[in-house]
């Protein structure tokens, strides 16, 4: 798991994490399984950084430094590399072709890639070679960057073949902490359907376009935010009616927030299924103060100091006055 203290100086932003960072060049970074989806991470000094298993989907990345990184296991579809360096950086091969787009402005140099069982032949060659024999293990790259090329093309045009449709989301402009408030997605492939019918949450309905598969899974994710969802993220989408996605959300912390949907579609290829990530949509929240609700979870979290506060006087009044009455 990631190390709590890293992950909150990360969520204070890029600017005060490189300056972390600088602060303390031999503290390794653990970000381990890190939920980021989605988050703004433009010109952040990863260097060297653990994170295995994190969670990059749609998250932005140029320019970022992942020199040394360890990325095996990370999910990074969909994430933005274009300027990034990643030499040194460690990928499995299947991550690594997940990405769905070679990310020529990206800079790769000498990557360390482990092999599925089908090209460990090609890899066993990149991952046996010193790194001084960088033309070797740059041919080698560029060999499976070529495939991987021709692996996104094949995904463009499956994804364009998708129908056309809409998808409504609800977020509301505003809230209040420790107030409840119901969200709503729906995804229709008959563009003149009316999404807005009957919906339970109260913010302003908006519509997109998108491409609808016959399975799409739907995200929703925040910081300060707990968030139930009321379904299954992953559903079936009908020709002849809406599919609906639906969250509570409660604010935990006031100030502007920012809440994240995350659709992803499943696509069939030569028998086997690929999952594409469509660009994350960000909308800002404002949260206000909620003083009653603030004061009821500090009683609620300090109620044994509050109660041995109030007792402990009440106490040493009655002892004192019986040893008063007693009298010498």
């Amino acid at each position: 798991m990631a190390d709590e203290e890293h992950l909150a100086i990360l969520r204070q932003g890029v600017e005060a994490w490189n300056a972390w960072r600088e602060a303390n060049p031999e503290v390794i970074p653990d970000l381990r399984g890190a939920n980021l989806v989605g988050w703004d991470l433009r010109g952040v000094n990863l260097k060297g950084a653990d994170l295995r298993e994190a969670n990059l989907r749609g998250a932005r990345l140029e320019n970022a430094d992942l020199r040394g990184a360890d990325l095996r296991g990370a999910d990074i579809q969909s994430a933005g590399l274009e300027g990034a360096s990643l030499k040194g950086a460690r990928l499995r091969f299947y991550d690594y072709r997940a990405m769905g787009k070679p990310y020529g402005d990206a800079f790769w140099g000498e990557i360390e890639i482990e092999a599925e069982e089908e090209t460990k032949e090609d890899w066993s060659v990149l991952n046996s070679r010193p790194i001084a024999d960088s033309g070797i293990r740059q041919q080698l790259v560029h060999r499976k960057l070529r495939s991987i090329t021709n692996f996104a093309e094949i995904i463009r045009e499956e994804l364009e073949r998708l129908p056309v449709g809409r998808l409504m989301f609800n977020p509301p402009e505003s809230m209040r902490v420790g107030v409840r408030e119901r969200v709503e997605v729906r995804i229709s492939q008959d563009v003149a359907q009316d999404l807005t019918v009957n919906l339970k949450g109260q913010g302003l309905p908006q519509l997109e376009e998108i491409r609808v598969a016959t399975f799409m899974k739907v995200q929703l994710s925040a910081e300060d935010f707990e968030i139930t969802p009321l379904n299954e993220a992953e559903q079936f989408v009908a020709a002849d009616t809406f599919t609906e996605w639906a969250w509570d959300v409660l604010p935990q912390k006031a100030g502007l927030k920012s809440l994240r949907l995350l659709v992803t579609v499943r696509l069939k290829l030569d028998g086997s299924e690929e999952k594409r990530d469509y660009p994350v949509l960000d909308r800002t929240v404002t949260v206000a103060v909620n003083r009653l609700y603030t004061t009821k979870m500090f009683v609620k979290e300090h109620w044994k100091w509050i109660a041995g506060s109030m007792i402990l006087p009440v106490v040493a009044w009655i002892v004192k006055e019986y040893l008063g009455k007693k009298g010498p």
